[in-house]
């Protein structure tokens, strides 16, 4: 491959990156206070972040799901009580 390529793949991976930092971010900065969620028994990756989502935790659900997969974290989730930052 020539060096124009390896640019384009390496600025390409860094967006893409950036992306995904920027949507797993805090969703609002300036917010404060721990919000409680319960993951129960059977919940699968789905329920979960759509959860965070609906209480504006994570930006976004399906990124969430995707980054679990790829992460290889997503079978690592637990059930219980978790209390999370807005601002983490």
């Amino acid at each position: 491959m020539n060096t124009r390529l390896y640019w384009v793949i390496f600025i390409t991976t860094l967006a893409f990156l950036g992306l995904i930092s920027y949507r797993l971010s805090s969703v609002d900065p300036r917010a404060t206070g721990l919000q409680a969620v319960t993951v129960r028994p059977g919940e699968g990756i789905a329920e979960i972040a759509s959860e965070l989502a609906n209480r504006s935790l994570i930006r976004s659900g399906a990124l969430f799901t995707l980054y679990t997969f790829v992460s290889g974290s997503a079978h690592r989730l637990k059930p219980g009580m978790y209390q999370f930052s807005q601002v983490m």
